[in-house]
This record gives structure tokens, C-alpha cells and sequence, in this order.
């Protein structure tokens, strides 16, 4: 059923991505890279061996299909954040499984060959590192657990992660990401000589309230939405088509990802959680939707709660 919230947004932002059919797979074999760029990360370049994810493809085109993730699944982000973050053969099947139903994120794709000289394939492959798809799993996942807490209003959660320093002098997010053990310390905003005269403002009118809101809620929004916008400018552009429409395109399906979440901060998209399996949904049918499936519902029914 399409939404008219929905189909606003459709009319701002396109994006189609291909997805192959035959699917992707993880190899440990010896990869080089076949160039490393200047934008290619130290992490990636210091273990060019991989694991990689590879497109089986060399050249031209294969049996695949076209999707539409804002269209179709606007809660795909939230499948992308649940993914283990691993190098374990349990974790790399998920991920593989993830680009074989969605497609590859196609933000940090590579070249690489096959350095075994013994082995026949000598061809370039598409391919992405097993960092890329670790680091992205974090992101995507970090800012999805921050959303959801300042969405419910979690003062509780957000007093742990929220610190004030110096007298008030500056506010800073202290937090673990999805897979790290150590705590990271983010400035959210600083006195002089860090902070921007909007900062500075910002600064000013919470260290002045002593409400939850104003100390602790409204820093995180500012950090979101900022840490938002810095996405979008990485991986959203506009672009003019041919039949003189304008448009906002994602430049991969991590940056489609990214408007997910921008959509969920925004509040274009509610997020739900479902009573009977505990998972976070979009409503697909009906705005009240209480759970994320049918099975979901009637489970729920059978042990006497509202569906």
C-alpha cells in the first residue's frame, strides 16, 4: 500500500540499484589490490589480502535485478544494523547473505585479482573488504541505537552517553559503537577556540536550563542532525534528468541507507517496536500497525495480546 508521506519523499529522492543473481560470496584466497587510491583507507590498504567480498563478474553485464530500497524497504537500514560484526565465518555468511538479497554497498568498491599464480583465474573482480562492511554495520548501527533513544525520549539512557565538562564549558558523547570494546569521547559542542558561534549559542542556552531535555535530549538531536547532514553531503547529490525533473540521488545503497536513517530522524518514518518478537519495524499497511508481520500478529492473538 503506498503512503502520500511516502511518495513526497520518492519525488525528492531516486535511487535503483542492481543486484545479481547469482549472488556474492566471501573469499579469503591471496587479493591484491589492483589500485589503491588516495581515498582508500589505511585499514583497508594494510590488509589488501582481504577477506573480500567479490562480485563474480568480470566484465559486461549478468542476469540480476533492479530494486528500489526507499520504495520497498524502508526499514532495510535496521536489517543492515542487526548483522554481527565479525570475521567469523557465522558473521561473513550473514553479511554475504545481506548483499546476495540487497545488493553491495558500492561506496568503497575496489579492484582487486587473484595473487596465486597456481590458481587460473587471473582476471579483475569488483570487490569489497570485509572493513568496509564492519565499519559501515558500526555506523549504521550506532546511530540507529542514539535515533531510537531520542526518539522515546530516554533520558535515562542518554544521561550515560551525554557528559557535561568543565563547569558547562563543554558537552561531549561518550559511547560505545556497535563491535568496539573501548568508549569513544565525541565533542558535541565546546567553548573557544572549537566551537562555531552557533555552537557557542547552543552551548549557552543548555548550560542555562537544568530540564532533561535541554541538558540532555536537545544535545544528542543536535549531534544527530549534524552527524546526519555530514552523511548525506558524503553520499547524496542532486542530479538533473533528462526529462527536466530535479532530484536527490543516493550514491550507493549505503547512502540510501543513510536516508533511512535521516527519514527516521526526521520523522517521516515511525519506527515501531513489535510486541511479539521484540524487532523494530516500519508500518507498511496502516499507520496503527502494531506488529511487523502477520505471523507476528496472529502469535501475538494467540497468547491474548492486542494485535
Amino acid at each position: 500500500m503506498s503512503d502520500p508521506k511516502r511518495s513526497g519523499s520518492d519525488s525528492v529522492v531516486r535511487f535503483v540499484w542492481q543486484v545479481l543473481d547469482e549472488g556474492y560470496r566471501w573469499s579469503r584466497d591471496d587479493w591484491q589490490l589492483c589500485l589503491a587510491s588516495a581515498d582508500t583507507p589505511s585499514a583497508i590498504r594494510n590488509a589488501p589480502q582481504g577477506p573480500w567480498l567479490v562480485d563474480p563478474l568480470v566484465e559486461g553485464s549478468a542476469p540480476g535485478r533492479r530494486t528500489q530500497p526507499l520504495r520497498q524497504r524502508h526499514d532495510l537500514h535496521v536489517e543492515f544494523a542487526r548483522l554481527p560484526i565479525g570475521d567469523d565465518d557465522e558473521s561473513l555468511a550473514a553479511m554475504a547473505a545481506f548483499a546476495s538479497r540487497h545488493g553491495l554497498l558500492g561506496h568503497q568498491v575496489k579492484s582487486v585479482r587473484l595473487v596465486n599464480l597456481e590458481i587460473s583465474d587471473r582476471a579483475v573482480h569488483k570487490a569489497e573488504h570485509l572493513w568496509t562492511w564492519k565499519s559501515a554495520i558500526r555506523l549504521i548501527g550506532g546511530l540507529l541505537k542514539l535515533i531510537e533513544a531520542y526518539k522515546r525520549s530516554d533520558t535515562d539512557l542518554l544521561r550515560k552517553h551525554v557528559r557535561w565538562h568543565g563547569g558547562g564549558l563543554g558537552v561531549r558523547l561518550d559511547y560505545t559503537w556497535p563491535g568496539d570494546i573501548r568508549e569513544s569521547q565525541l565533542w558535541i559542542a565546546r567553548d573557544p577556540p572549537v566551537a562555531s558561534e552557533g555552537e557557542l549559542d547552543k552551548l549557552a542556552e543548555w548550560r542555562r536550563s537544568t530540564s532533561d531535555r535541554a541538558r540532555y535530549l536537545e544535545p544528542i538531536q543536535y549531534y544527530l542532525y549534524r552527524r546526519a547532514n555530514e552523511l548525506l553531503r558524503e553520499h547524496v547529490a542532486p542530479r538533473l534528468f533528462l526529462d527536466g525533473s530535479i532530484a536527490l540521488v543516493p550514491d550507493s545503497l549505503m547512502g540510501a541507507m543513510v536516508v533511512m536513517l535521516a527519514e527516521q530522524l526526521s520523522g517521516v518514518w515511525q519506527m515501531k517496536l513489535c510486541p511479539a518478537c521484540g524487532k523494530i519495524f516500519v508500518p507498511r499497511s496502516r499507520r496503527d500497525q502494531k506488529t511487523c508481520s502477520t505471523a507476528c500478529r496472529k502469535r501475538l492473538s494467540r497468547e491474548g495480546g492486542t494485535s
